[in-house]
């Protein structure tokens, strides 16, 4: 009975297309506090996808999927998978190797990070380990990441994007570090974005081209 009461409301995924923000993120770029850093954030997305030598890695906090932004991530990434055994494995160690052959092969690249934790550690050590490897590997160029956590404690994986440039992972060029909680801002920076239209010009990377 308690079950029932509990999902008797399903989350509804809300729909980037269905609204335009671009009005209110152009005029949130002279605000101040979160909502300059929403709007920086959305400026330095679109300088991603209008750069076409850049690879974007997307890092994603599993928890927004099930909060209401699922059909956005669809909307970000409609492609980079085949899986030719028809089976499904995790090999953390592998992908990692494998993120970091395509971040070997794409010297720009930008990260947009919901959330921390593992997906963004494995994005950003990217450039380290290239650099065991005896590989040359630029700094990301581009990094955007929407949290709440607090580099204090420990948390948002202990540093902020500016202390990762200490470790030589992320340029400060453009970078943006938004405290908030994803589901408040992504919408607004992902519709900005797709209202804006520059992914239509953007060429479609896949691995096997990057990788050519």
């Amino acid at each position: 009975m308690e079950k029932n009461i509990f999902l008797k409301d399903p989350v509804k995924h809300i729909d980037i297309k269905s609204f335009d923000s671009t009005g209110i993120i152009e005029s949130m770029k002279d605000m101040s506090f979160t909502a300059r850093d929403t709007a920086g954030a959305a400026d330095i997305l679109n300088k991603m996808i209008n750069d076409e030598e850049c690879t974007i890695m997307l890092c994603i906090a599993g928890s927004t999927i099930a909060a209401g932004c699922m059909q956005i991530y669809v909307d970000m990434v409609k492609h980079q998978v085949e899986n030719e055994d028809n089976h499904v494995s995790i090999d953390s160690v592998k992908d990692f190797r494998e993120l970091t052959e395509i971040k070997i092969k794409s010297q720009v690249s930008g990260l947009f990070m919901i959330g921390g934790g593992v997906p963004k550690n494995f994005a950003q050590d990217t450039v380290v380990c290239a650099e065991i490897l005896g590989e040359d590997a630029s700094m990301h160029k581009y990094a955007v990441q929407i949290t709440v956590a607090d580099a204090r404690d420990g948390a948002c994986s202990s540093s902020t994007l500016k202390e990762a440039r200490s470790w030589g992972k992320v340029s400060t060029l453009y970078e943006q570090m938004v405290y908030a909680e994803a589901t408040s801002v992504l919408p607004l920076i992902i519709s900005y974005v797709y209202h804006g239209r520059s992914w239509e010009d953007r060429y479609q990377r896949r691995l096997s081209k990057i990788f050519d």
